[in-house]
């Protein structure tokens, strides 16, 4: 028998492999990971009702030459308003599909405080800025975060006024760099001016923020839009849970 170990970790995704197994793919403290959950498929297995999506788990591994196997596992928390509110299960879909798609082979483990709180939040009812401080901080972690405070072409400082959003340049562009290279959205000051709060901020910051419902759609499409241009191809959670 190979080496026995313990972790933490959030249920990303569950694929079904042979008869009665699934590879559950989780996001821990130390990175993603792969594991095999053998015959959780039967009826009768007792591991099945512990590997529901999104839930925080303690894992029990045992090593082997390919994936580790599950041996054990035990709920920490299921966060409940995720399997019974559509809006709460999309908002939690978003952040797994975000991270399982940006976070490459066994890293990403310094998101995992950040996933924890976000699904703290979305359980007990998330706002839209919330999630927009979630997207934030999976950019700034991965190395993507955008550039707020100076032009993202140039460099000089910005003055306070409305701008230009480029994704090709990661960013707010000022008024004379929107004329040479082009944008792909224009961005208000307030929108700018919240997105540097949500990003100089904790996550906790987030629901104490009041912004008019136009800045929210603002910021939204700018950033979903930023997101997609950086995976290449369009979000499958945003399709089904629109």
């Amino acid at each position: 028998m190979g080496r026995y170990e313990i972790r933490e970790g959030v249920v990303l995704k569950r694929a079904n492999v042979g008869e009665a197994d699934r590879i559950v793919t989780f996001l821990t403290p130390e990175g993603k990971l792969a594991a095999v959950a053998k015959g959780v498929r039967k009826i009768t297995s007792r591991k099945a009702s512990h590997l529901e999506l999104f839930s925080q788990v303690t894992i029990h591994l045992v090593e082997t030459s390919g994936l580790p196997i599950i041996q054990e596992i035990v709920s920490q928390n299921r966060f409940p308003r995720l399997r019974m509110d559509l809006d709460a299960a999309g908002q939690a879909f978003w952040a797994a599909e975000l991270i399982g798609r940006l976070v490459q082979d066994e890293a990403g483990g310094t998101l995992y405080p950040y996933l924890i709180d976000y699904l703290t939040r979305v359980n007990e009812g998330a706002g839209p800025l919330d999630v927009r401080a979630f997207e934030l901080a999976v950019l700034a972690e991965l190395g993507w975060q955008p550039e707020l405070h100076q032009c993202a072409h140039c460099h000089m400082p910005l003055v306070a006024e409305n701008h230009g959003w480029s994704h090709q340049h990661g960013g707010v562009l000022d008024q004379s760099c929107c004329d040479t290279q082009g944008v792909n959205y224009r961005v208000s000051l307030d929108a700018i001016k919240t997105l540097r709060l949500l990003t100089s901020q904790s996550l906790g910051v987030s629901h104490r923020l009041q912004v008019s419902a136009g800045v929210n759609q603002e910021i939204e499409i700018i950033l979903r839009s930023y997101l997609e241009s950086i995976s290449e191809r369009p979000w499958r959670s945003l399709q089904l849970f629109a």
